[in-house]
């Protein structure tokens, strides 16, 4: 399902993720008209990398913006939450086009070797969640 952006209370992007030292991209200036980060196909890491997840959030409809809870969880091969991030996107961070970037740092030197869930959920007036599945070598 595609959503509509402009009609819908409260959407999500799907969830980007960025690296440092980043692989080489094709096209880099192309990519920034639309988003704030070069993405990456990569979900394979080492605690030698700076590993970024981007999305943003999009208040549609004619209602005024209201603030977001939004938050993201790292979860183990075992359903553990082994890092986490709450934050609140104010009504002041929605520009014109309605719509705030979300950013979250990837803990990943302080990660174990093995297989990961990253969960992005924000709420308004309903639930809205994204996952990523990673691994740390």
């Amino acid at each position: 399902d595609i959503p509509d952006f402009a009609k819908a209370p409260i959407s999500l992007s799907g969830v980007m993720i960025s690296t440092t030292p980043r692989p080489p991209v094709a096209e880099v200036e192309a990519l920034a008209a639309f988003a704030p980060v070069v993405p990456s196909t990569v979900r394979e890491f080492d605690n030698s990398q700076r590993v970024r997840a981007f999305l943003r959030v999009y208040q549609g409809g004619g209602k005024p913006v209201v603030p977001i809870t939004i938050g993201a969880q790292v979860l183990d091969g075992q359903n553990r939450v082994v890092a986490e991030q709450r934050d609140t996107l104010a009504t002041g961070q929605f520009g014109t086009a309605r719509t705030a970037d979300y950013y979250f740092e990837v803990p990943v030197r302080a990660l174990a070797p093995g297989e990961y869930l990253l969960r992005i959920e924000a709420k308004g007036s309903e639930t809205f969640r994204r996952d990523v599945m990673f691994s740390v070598r």
